[in-house]
């Protein structure tokens, strides 16, 4: 492959993660302390939800999206919200009020509760860091959101070692956690703008991932349409980031399927959303393979 397709089957992808994952994710500021993090809005049955890190979460706090107008409030975490500390992930339903404020939702064919077998799989980390946040006012505040890309690392390549470690208040679970590789924080980044022009140079760096919980963890898939050869770019969100080891260059995020267990136990009524998000995601896998080899995974 010569360097010219090369640059363009990037910026194809570049864009995939602003226009699939970019618009999915929000900036989120905690009303009471002032604190900022990143969560993503997820439509599941007629419901909808802004789901985020549980240590995000503080009950009786007030939440407010920043978008393009500044910021709207969203809702206060009152008793029918969840977050589970040992899991490190929790969602505020969005009430009719809010909902316009987001630019669109999640649905279940994004969501993928397992991850498909195969050597090289990259995670694209999309969220707002909080460095490149700006105040604008007392009461308005702009952020950036990107793209930060590493791999997953297969949980049998995990050392003995890291069982034992520690992230913040949770340590590291086999059925709950995806580890996916940080770079060097102050490096250079590989990113394009919304009509898929390079920013100018030195325009941003990878940032330090403070600001980053409650981000979402894309995996970059390749899929075709029925009865075409033609492969697309198409993400699938399997975690929400939570936790960072910098000994380790290693994010943590929560898989997809434990949000929805702990939805599922709130709202009985989504039980059938769940199991159907469970048979898109296995219909999903046995389309991949049946891509043969080339394409799916770079």
């Amino acid at each position: 492959m010569d360097d010219a397709a090369e640059r363009a089957i990037n910026r194809w992808e570049n864009l995939a993660w602003i226009h699939q994952a970019g618009d999915l994710t929000c900036a989120i500021r905690d009303l009471e302390d002032g604190g900022v993090s990143c969560g993503i809005v997820l439509e599941l049955g007629e419901r909808q939800f802004l789901v985020t890190a549980g240590h995000v979460l503080c009950r009786g706090h007030a939440l407010a999206f920043i978008g393009p107008d500044g910021e709207t409030p969203i809702a206060e975490v009152r008793r029918c919200s969840r977050y589970d500390g040992k899991v490190d992930v929790g969602f505020v339903e969005v009430d009719e009020d809010s909902a316009p404020a987001f630019v669109g939702f999640a649905r279940e064919d994004t969501l993928l509760t397992s991850l498909p077998r195969g050597e090289s799989l990259w995670i694209g980390v999309r969220g707002c860091p909080a460095q490149y946040y700006k105040p604008q006012g007392p009461d308005r505040v702009e952020s950036t959101d990107f793209t930060v890309p590493g791999k997953l690392v297969p949980q049998d390549e995990w050392p003995d070692s890291w069982i034992t470690e520690s992230f913040g208040a949770i340590r590291l679970s086999t059925s709950r956690d995806l580890l996916v590789t940080y770079p060097e924080m102050g490096g250079e980044l590989d990113w394009v703008d919304k009509r898929g022009n390079p920013p100018r140079p030195c325009d941003l760096r990878v940032p330090h991932p403070n600001g980053f919980s409650g981000a979402g963890m894309w995996l970059l898939c390749f899929s075709r349409h029925r009865g075409s050869e033609v492969q697309f770019p198409d993400l699938k969100l399997v975690g929400i980031q939570g936790g960072f080891r910098k000994r380790l260059g290693c994010l943590r995020g929560t898989r997809i399927r434990c949000l929805l267990n702990l939805i599922a136990e709130d709202y009985s009524a989504l039980g059938d959303a769940v199991e159907q998000v469970e048979k898109q995601s296995r219909n999903f896998q046995r389309r991949q393979r049946r891509l043969a080899g080339g394409g799916q995974q770079r």
